[in-house]
């Protein structure tokens, strides 16, 4: 039997119990003996659903390496913002994306994405997230090409996730037989997640391609900004989405 090797850093060394959200954070919000509902749709059609008791919720394929060294590390570093993000005490880091320390807006990015992948990971649905989408996260300690990071915020305060298939508005220029032919499509993948009011959606297509910015929107990896219809900032207020599914159900456009 082949010795299982660590997610993140190929290694054999002895395997952990990553929990897929914090503890700290399970103890902040009151939730450790709750359940974590999860979703898998196809486009706007629920596929099924399961629960999770958040305490067990863990993922056995990252080494006590990796899980007390470089993961503790970016844990403890964005614990404040997160929390502040998550209670709506100090949402003025969305205005200030731009201006925040570099370090701050790195961390934040680099959480949401490896908490989303190891999320796909731990689930009893199919794993989307290729294996090279670890070891590039390990090794060069950045998002992978072509990773879109966005944000948002909900008024109703919840933990949950969707696993969905893109929608695609494809522009005139793109060859559309040539795009479903390829693997763009069946390899692409989405994982949007709710912590408490914070939203965040993990975007990966491996063509060129932009978010539709029709309705607001954080777009926090990789180009730090607020993206509105005109060239004025919006306030915090207007970046609130209704629900999961309104900030999880936003097109792309293939470039």
């Amino acid at each position: 039997m082949a010795k299982r090797v660590c997610l993140f850093c190929g290694k054999s060394n002895a395997m952990s119990n990553e929990h897929v959200l914090p503890q700290w954070l399970l103890e902040a919000l009151g939730i450790r003996k709750d359940t974590f509902k999860m979703v898998h749709s196809y486009l706007t059609i629920e596929l099924n659903k399961r629960q999770h008791n958040l305490e067990n919720l863990v993922n056995g394929r990252v080494c006590k390496e990796c899980n007390n060294g470089w993961m503790s590390s970016l844990e403890s570093r964005v614990k404040d913002i997160l929390l502040n993000i998550i209670y709506l005490n100090d949402i003025s880091f969305i205005r200030q994306l731009n201006n925040n320390d570099d370090s701050i807006r790195d961390d934040l990015i680099k959480w949401c994405y490896k908490t989303a992948i190891v999320l796909n990971n731990a689930s009893n649905y199919r794993e989307l997230v290729p294996i090279e989408h670890f070891r590039t996260f390990f090794s060069e300690k950045s998002i992978p090409h072509n990773v879109t990071i966005n944000m948002g915020l909900c008024m109703e305060s919840d933990v949950t996730w969707v696993q969905s298939q893109q929608l695609f508005i494809i522009n005139n220029d793109v060859d559309v037989q040539q795009l479903l032919n390829g693997n763009s499509l069946k390899n692409s993948y989405k994982i949007t997640m709710q912590i408490g009011h914070f939203l965040f959606k993990v975007i990966f297509f491996p063509e060129k391609h932009y978010i539709d910015y029709s309705t607001p929107i954080v777009e926090l990896h990789p180009e730090y900004c607020l993206h509105t219809n005109s060239s004025e900032k919006r306030e915090e207020g207007d970046i609130f989405y209704k629900d999961i599914h309104s900030f999880d159900f936003e097109a792309i456009h293939a470039v």
